[in-house]
């Protein structure tokens, strides 16, 4: 296992040697930490008096030992009073539970029956495939006879999971459960109690935007594409002209017919960005095939909580796309798709790649595509 948790060849564990002078880094950042986190006020006073401070501590990662902590107290500042209720997630958990003991019964549905089947049934799908290299989601042994601790610790990471995912699903109905949401709440359950969890995972969903991501029509991740191709062509026009060329051509598209796409914003437009970025937005780059590494999740969660939205995801994508700059423009085709794909499972630097995405100026405005 990485530090992480998340389980890795013996090769790459002994790439990534732990040093003292890592370890004394670590622990002098976690001391200062413990400081601005020991109590509420605390932090409140640090956060009042030193800000950008602050804020630029958040972005260079939040140490390990206090994340679920900064994580509850970020998504707190951003819903409204009130709106975390003690013992609702209990109460979620304990209606889903007696809804499948009914339909197990034959009983009479609710009546949002056929929307919360579906849901529940999605769910089913998708706990069992997320972050499945994590030791924490990996899938229990199956025979009982050689079942672990261990086991029953991973066990129990996918049913808290899909306990989440469900108590959201009945607590947001009109929204429900779509794929993709997974992601973001296994990397909240990694550092939080459940309850806190789900808390925050609610936050991010109504009050940080994403639920745009996962709403009919999806929204949000159409403006992610717009916002993705804009942000592209601005900042790396020569691998915007490239990528457009190549990938126009791999989708049998004329130049001038994606080109009205976007003048009459028709939904097709979609079809060239959304060759290669979908997971990026829709599971924070940690979902698909060629999952991000470990030690990238937490780092996007830190800063998706304090800003609110998702440029972070836009800076880092940016930031991948620069540092393989020259094999990007030497592939071309269903190639260059494989590429562009399989970019998050190669990041290696985090903190380098962090520093270098930090660098392009991607803000909520751009995000979100308000005029604020």
């Amino acid at each position: 296992l990485d530090r992480y948790g998340f389980i890795v060849s013996t090769a790459q564990f002994a790439a990534r040697p732990v040093t003292r002078q890592m370890l004394r880094h670590e622990n002098s950042q976690l001391r200062k930490w413990t400081k601005r986190v020991a109590t509420a006020k605390a932090w409140q006073k640090y956060a009042t008096r030193k800000p950008a401070k602050l804020e630029l501590r958040i972005r260079q990662g939040v140490p390990d030992a206090v994340r679920g902590f900064v994580w509850k107290i970020l998504s707190a500042a951003k819903a409204p009073e009130g709106f975390r209720v003690d013992g609702l997630y209990v109460s979620l958990c304990a209606r889903d539970a007696q809804r499948t003991t009914n339909a197990a019964a034959g009983s009479a549905p609710h009546a949002h029956a056929a929307s919360a089947a579906a849901a529940h049934a999605q769910i089913a799908k998708d706990v069992p495939r997320t972050m499945t290299e994590h030791i924490f989601f990996r899938a229990a042994p199956s025979s009982s006879a050689s079942s672990s601790a261990a086991g029953e610790e991973v066990q129990n990471g996918q049913a808290a999971l899909a306990r989440l995912l469900h108590a959201y699903a009945a607590f947001n109905p009109s929204l429900g459960y779509t794929q993709g949401m997974s992601s973001y709440a296994a990397v909240l359950l990694l550092y939080m109690t459940e309850e806190d969890a789900f808390w925050t995972f609610a936050t991010l969903m109504q009050f940080c935007g994403l639920a745009g991501l996962f709403t009919e029509g999806f929204p949000l991740l159409h403006q992610c594409y717009d916002t993705w191709q804009a942000a592209l062509r601005k900042h790396l026009p020569r691998l915007y002209a490239h990528i457009n060329a190549q990938l126009l051509d791999f989708l049998s598209l004329r130049p001038a017919e994606y080109e009205e796409m976007v003048r009459e914003r028709r939904h097709e437009r979609a079809l060239l960005p959304g060759v290669y970025t979908t997971y990026w937005f829709q599971t924070m780059l940690v979902g698909g095939e060629s999952p991000a590494p470990s030690s990238v999740a937490p780092r996007l969660m830190d800063s998706i909580l304090l800003d609110g939205n998702l440029a972070v995801t836009f800076q880092v994508a940016l930031a991948m796309l620069a540092d393989h700059q020259p094999e990007i423009l030497k592939a071309e085709g269903e190639r260059l798709a494989e590429v562009l794909r399989g970019l998050p499972r190669r990041i290696s630097e985090v903190d380098q790649l962090m520093a270098h995405a930090f660098e392009f100026p991607i803000k909520s405005k751009h995000v979100l595509g308000t005029k604020e």
